[in-house]
């Protein structure tokens, strides 16, 4: 399957916890693990444990009883509650549903771990190998893996890879994400300009407001010496910093005397965002510049 091991003990709490739901469909694929003898083997290593679970056997990774047949009515579900519906080929592979998935929902296909039941959906494997013969409904499950993603942020990486892996992450949307934000905020000390860049753009989307390493990580780019990247991270602090954050405050007061003026005009629509209603000092820091 690929999975690391902390990932598999997701993917198991996962299954544990929605197969209720997910035996609800009507020919649902986990109904058929469950009830249906020898009806679902997997190429690869796992096909000798599965088949010891459905009473079978296997014969080096050879396919199911499962032909082609008419289509099969897929629900796809996400961790989070979102369900997709699709109508799909019963020789649909992992790779193919992931682009499915990546088209409607901006889940990049390498962030993807497919589940059919009660088993992972490799990338070469097809949908009527888990399903019962002649099914024509099913229900897959969609988990988010961050592991090649953040693999690929590694600084032994290209500079491409690593500017794309970032791009992946913003794309994500996974707000709030420990491990996706930790990740992004040592981003930021990287030596390549386009790296720090793409990693401010990424925090914009997975830090949650409050975030207070992302506040600090953030404020420290406001003195970096490209004014764009400056005029970039203002942006990125009105989202992650709460009203009233004295150490974003304090930032933003500093770029009020910066030599550029986009990054002064951007300094000052930040502070209206981020300072308290009636607060004296800012109001004093701004005055001055109207004079």
């Amino acid at each position: 399957s690929g999975l690391s091991g902390f990932e598999a003990a997701e993917v198991a709490e996962a299954a544990s916890c929605l197969a209720e739901d997910l035996c609800s469909s009507e020919d649902d694929g986990f109904e058929d693990l469950v009830h249906e003898d020898n009806c679902v083997l997997v190429s690869g290593d796992e096909s000798p444990l599965l088949a010891a679970r459905l009473g079978g056997s296997t014969s080096g990774g050879a396919a199911t009883d499962a032909t082609d047949g008419p289509s099969i009515h897929l629900t796809v579900k996400s961790s989070a509650g979102d369900t997709l519906e699709l109508l799909v080929a019963p020789t649909i592979t992992g790779a193919e549903l992931k682009r499915k998935v990546a088209a409607s929902w901006e889940i990049p296909p390498s962030c993807q771990s497919l589940m059919v039941g009660a088993w992972v959906m490799g990338e070469s494997d097809s949908l009527c190998v888990f399903c019962r013969p002649g099914a024509t409904a099913s229900t897959a499950l969609v988990l988010i893996s961050l592991d090649i993603v953040l693999q690929d942020l590694r600084k032994d990486q290209t500079l491409n890879k690593r500017v794309n892996a970032l791009a992946v992450l913003g794309r994500l949307n996974n707000r709030g994400n420990d491990q996706a934000v930790a990740a992004v905020c040592d981003c930021l000390c990287d030596t390549e300009e386009d790296v720090r860049h793409q990693a401010l753009r990424a925090l914009h989307s997975l830090a949650a407001p409050g975030d207070t390493r992302a506040v600090t990580v953030v404020c420290s780019q406001l003195v970096r010496a490209e004014p764009a990247h400056r005029v970039t991270a203002i942006r990125v602090l009105c989202n992650v910093a709460d009203v009233g954050c004295e150490r974003a405050l304090v930032a933003l007061c500093a770029r009020l005397e910066d030599i550029s003026v986009d990054v002064r005009r951007e300094a000052v629509q930040a502070l209206g965002k981020i300072a308290t209603k009636g607060d004296e000092c800012n109001v004093r820091r701004i005055c001055v510049r109207l004079q």
